[in-house]
């Protein structure tokens, strides 16, 4: 199975068709035949074919550190990982993850993030957010997984609406994240004890619309937002281990949504991307415009540096 067959888009197609409700942490069976007789009707549902590759849009694509795997998220409510060759030209579907989902919207997927490698190179959690499943409180929710194994490990709760975005700070002590309540919620993942946290997420105010983007600095001193109502805001995080973070400026030029923002890999620059077809550089330590990096021809929906600090 190629990584290619996995990303055709079909319109309105989702996996309910082939995908029953699950509890959190539980892997789909497959055990159904299909000589099963109206005998079986009432027993749980199961998933009888898994084709391998997504059956909706595809939010999110995350490689390893080690460059090993590829994990795709879908609209399908699916989490894909796909180990890769070396050389980067062959693939194959390793494992597939699962959340609790539902009937219609309820368990679909925006965003991932894969926390930064250990001392041993290993990725501890895959955070997930989106529309999930359940209650209004865990519908809002951002989910974690044990990267390694897969199982839901808690449901970080306390966002009132769909979350949108998630990014781990460099050292991985924390997780932000933000949506459509329009708040950034940084989550201290230390004081995870079983499936709960022992404090609560500092609460980031100051939006007044659905926030898209979140970016971290790679020195970890400064958070970036992009959100709806066409800013992005930046954050000092110098202090954040102790408490504080502070909101250095609100960052004004683009005329419509912020839907992508990303740091330059020597923490000197920001870069923002929207619906105005518009890439802005910012300088990271005050948020002072730089300048229009490009006019394009399209809405910009994603950014990233390239390791040797060339946008791409």
């Amino acid at each position: 199975m190629h990584l290619r067959l996995s990303f055709y888009v079909i319109v309105g197609v989702v996996c309910m068709a082939l995908c029953f409700p699950l509890l959190p942490g539980m892997v789909c069976p497959s055990t159904a035949t299909p000589t099963e007789t109206s005998a079986t009707a009432d027993v749980t549902p199961q998933l009888v074919l898994e084709a391998g590759g997504h059956h909706a849009i595809i939010r999110t694509l995350l490689f390893t550190a080690d460059g090993r795997e590829l994990v795709s998220v879908s609209d399908d409510k699916t989490i894909r990982v796909w180990s890769v060759s070396p050389d980067g030209r062959h693939t194959a579907l390793a494992r597939t993850l699962w959340g609790q989902m539902e009937e219609g919207r309820p368990g679909m997927l925006a965003t991932a993030a894969l926390s930064p490698p250990d001392a041993t190179g290993q990725q501890r959690w895959l955070a997930v957010g989106g529309s999930l499943a359940g209650s209004p409180a865990e519908r809002a929710a951002v989910r974690l997984h044990d990267y390694t194994s897969g199982a839901v490990q808690a449901l970080l709760q306390g966002h009132t609406d769909d979350v949108l975005a998630v990014t781990f700070a460099p050292g991985g002590r924390w997780l932000a994240s933000a949506g459509k309540d329009g708040t950034i919620r940084l989550w201290d993942l230390t004081a995870l004890q079983g499936a709960q946290l022992t404090r609560p997420p500092l609460v980031l105010t100051g939006h007044t619309d659905h926030i898209y983007a979140l970016a971290w600095s790679t020195s970890g001193d400064r958070l970036a937002a992009g959100s709806n109502d066409h800013t992005v805001s930046l954050w000092d995080t110098t202090q954040l281990d102790q408490g504080p973070v502070a909101r250095l400026a609100s960052l004004r030029g683009h005329t419509d949504q912020v839907r992508s923002v990303a740091f330059h890999p020597d923490g000197s620059v920001l870069a923002s991307g929207g619906t105005d077809q518009t890439i802005r550089l910012w300088r990271a330590w005050d948020g002072q415009a730089q300048g229009i990096l490009a006019q394009v021809a399209h809405k910009v929906s994603a950014l990233t540096f390239a390791p040797q600090g060339q946008p791409c």
